[in-house]
């Protein structure tokens, strides 16, 4: 086996996952290998990076199509394609760190929307108890006049 593929795997063993993947990418820039492909996918799906794991297990078994490989990586790809939350149990994922404090995460709300939608709301009540205090109990319970009757006398 390739030193630099052993070197890879026992990086992404150990966690390493920035080492194996840069070992795999100079690997896989020199040639194409199948268990190269393989470990990297391997990697990408340590990561969670789902799409590039099944890209690199797809081109593994295209490296090696009859081969043990190959079918170690339709096997990998299968397990991917079918249990999409097991493989968010083999790697932890680690939040990004962010640079604001937790209090200021959520984005506030623009200034001038808001005031807009409290002065629609404040007319709106004006505008409801205007209609209740000039109209009586229920304002939109509007009477039509009635029709005048003619009656014909003879």
């Amino acid at each position: 086996m390739n030193p630099t593929l052993q070197a890879a795997i026992a990086a992404r063993e150990a966690g390493r996952y920035g080492e194996a993947l840069s070992l795999l990418n100079n690997l896989l820039d020199e040639r194409s290998d199948a268990a190269a492909w393989l470990e990297r996918g391997r990697v990408y799906l340590a990561l969670n990076d789902q799409r590039q794991a099944r890209h690199d297990f797809n081109a593994a078994s295209y490296e090696d199509p009859a081969g043990p490989i190959g079918d170690e990586a339709r096997g990998e790809l299968l397990r991917s394609l079918l249990a999409p939350a097991d493989s968010a149990q083999r790697a932890p994922r680690v939040p990004a760190p962010s640079r604001r404090p937790a209090a200021q995460r959520q984005p506030s709300p623009n200034p001038w929307a808001r005031t807009l939608v409290l002065v629609l709301l404040l007319l709106s009540i004006l505008c409801a108890l205007v209609a209740v205090i000039g109209f009586g109990q229920n304002p939109l319970n509007f009477t039509t006049p009635a029709a005048p009757t003619q009656t014909i006398s003879q």
